[in-house]
This record gives C-alpha cells, sequence and structure tokens, in this order.
C-alpha cells in the first residue's frame, strides 16, 4: 500500500489544492452573489424600491437625526445566508422614505448618522410612512 500512495502523491496534492482553490473561488462568488442581492437599487432609491428588492427586513424602527431634529427610518436587513459578516446590512431614509446612508456590513468601525431611535414599526407601516 505504501507504494501505491507514494505512486499517487503528487497526483492527490495536486487534487487538494485544485478543490482548495475551487472551493475559495466559489466561497469569494457567493459573497459577491451575496453583495449584489443586498446593494440598494441606486443610491437614492426610495423605500419602495429597496423593499422591492430585498427580502424582509430583519427591523424597521424610526428615529430622530440628532443634529438635524429630522426623522429618520432605518432598515436592518438579514444577514445573507453561508456568508461571513461583521453584522447586518442597515439602510437608513430621511423623512422622504429616500436612502440618505447605507452599510452592507455594519461591523465595527462603521459610523452611522446618530440618532435617538424611538419606536419599531413594520415594513406596511413603513411604506406608509412619508405619505
Amino acid at each position: 500500500m505504501s507504494k501505491l500512495l507514494k505512486k499517487y502523491e503528487k497526483k492527490l496534492d495536486f487534487l487538494a489544492l485544485v478543490f482548495l482553490v475551487s472551493s475559495l473561488a466559489a466561497y469569494l462568488y457567493h459573497e459577491h452573489l451575496a453583495n449584489i442581492r443586498i446593494t440598494p437599487p441606486t443610491q437614492n432609491c426610495t423605500l419602495k424600491e429597496l423593499s422591492e428588492k430585498l427580502p424582509s427586513p430583519r427591523e424597521i424602527v424610526t428615529g430622530i437625526h440628532l443634529e438635524s431634529g429630522k426623522k429618520r427610518l432605518i432598515w436592518t436587513g438579514p444577514i445573507p445566508p453561508y456568508t461571513i459578516r461583521s453584522g447586518s446590512p442597515v439602510y437608513i431614509f430621511d423623512e422622504h422614505a429616500r436612502l440618505v446612508e447605507c452599510c452592507l456590513e455594519t461591523g465595527e468601525g462603521w459610523h452611522y448618522e446618530p440618532i435617538k431611535i424611538e419606536e419599531e414599526i413594520t415594513l406596511d407601516e413603513a411604506l406608509l410612512w412619508n405619505e
């Protein structure tokens, strides 16, 4: 058995390397696709446009921007499955339900607008928010 193993050792090493590189490439492609799925349609899209593209939010809350005193709506999305993220994607909308800021991965280091949270609302309530 030892002779057989030595005979195919280089081939097995090569196959292991191919498997490792292929697995890494597949994972990176999956991460890329996950980013595409959670990216807003445009930089200043409306809440309605975002809701048509993304899966249901994990949480939606309203708040007051501490510096300007204007209302804000914060959409916290779910972490895409089978990805490694430091936090959930967050989308912040102004009083007209237009996207003003977004972060696809809210890990350490993301400094979003200073907002005082008021209440949690449903997606249906959020869609009526600016009317």
